[in-house]
């Protein structure tokens, strides 16, 4: 049961992370990368 319950909590854990971008468009995503200054490294 705890292992189950672990299993929950870690499956959607990072839908509440701020970097958890879920479903986004690809002009969305550029410029979120140009506005974080697009630094070689930079990921969504």
């Amino acid at each position: 049961m705890r292992d189950h319950i672990r299993y929950l909590v870690l499956k959607d854990l990072h839908f509440l992370q701020p970097w958890y971008h879920d479903s986004i468009r690809r002009r969305e995503s550029e410029r979120r990368l140009q506005e974080s200054g697009a630094a070689d490294g930079s990921f969504l």
